[in-house]
């Protein structure tokens, strides 16, 4: 994984930002940004979300996992699973082992299912945006509509943030 500080550089440096800019920008001081470039620290979630504003990115994309193939996504799942408690849910064959198409799974930590149901929700009206904003000729109303799905996307990613601060 892709340290955080890199990443900050990295989306810094290409919207041709100085570290001095980013700092007015995100209200965070310049000597804090420089030791999240340097790996020396690594910024709170709340810090995440100014940067990225800053920046103009989603939060996330700081914390992206790199994974091209399901054998690479596997251990981030596993992982997620124990972390969250995981408690499954579906059919049993005879011998008492799930049968894959009915299993699905939820949280034992409330918190990872209500985000779960407002990413799930968000992300349903996003769609529903992204599909009107492409079927309507209006530019104005085109726009109004894609810039409200990056919205919600960005208020979605917030709510992921504001799980730790919860705990």
């Amino acid at each position: 994984m892709i340290p955080i500080g890199y990443k900050i550089k990295q989306y810094r440096e290409s919207c041709g930002m100085t570290q001095q800019r980013l700092s007015e920008l995100s209200n965070i001081s310049i000597s804090s940004l420089k030791k999240y470039e340097a790996g020396e620290r690594n910024p709170k979630p709340q810090q995440v979300i100014k940067i990225a504003d800053a920046l103009q990115v989603y939060p996330s994309a700081f914390y992206a996992i790199e994974a091209n193939t399901v054998t690479e996504i596997m251990p981030f799942i596993i992982t997620a699973l124990r972390v969250g408690k995981a408690v499954f849910h579906g059919e049993k064959d005879k011998k008492g082992q799930y049968i894959p198409d009915t299993l699905s799974f939820s949280f034992a930590v409330p918190e990872i299912n209500e985000f779960l149901k407002t990413f799930a929700d968000g992300e349903e009206t996003v769609q529903k945006l992204r599909q009107q904003a492409a079927e309507t000729q209006d530019s104005v109303t085109k726009d109004f509509l894609n810039s409200r799905a990056t919205e919600i996307k960005k208020q979605i990613e917030w709510e992921m943030f504001k799980i730790d601060d919860k705990e």
